[in-house]
């Protein structure tokens, strides 16, 4: 089953408790996805979508969803975690922490 980037982006809406798409943009929220997945290439390449020479290229919200789906809560994670420090100047240094553990976890590294 393929799905698009936007449902990943939608699951960590209901996280931030966003659902209206008041908080944060599409834009800021793909912007963290993106983020999120290039490092999964980085630090997972045994995952292997794409070719190891190609450079990422950030994708748009109606793109498929590169990654298998048990790997979607982890991109999710990421992408509040991030939003949650960003939205915050003095963000909880534990809860960034926490936040990074999961996505971590959630990646087969943690």
């Amino acid at each position: 089953m393929t799905i698009a980037l936007q449902s990943v982006v939608d699951l960590a809406r209901l996280d931030l408790n966003d659902a209206d798409k008041v908080r944060s943009t599409d834009a800021d929220l793909l912007k963290f996805a993106n983020d999120g997945i290039a490092k999964v290439k980085v630090m997972r390449p045994d995952l292997n979508f794409g070719n190891y020479s190609t450079a990422y290229a950030d994708l748009a919200l109606t793109d498929p969803f590169p990654l298998g789906l048990e790997y979607r809560p982890g991109i999710s994670n990421y992408i509040v975690m991030r939003s949650e420090v960003s939205d915050d100047a003095f963000a909880n240094e534990q809860r960034a922490i926490q936040g990074l553990k999961m996505f971590l976890s959630d990646i087969g590294m943690g």
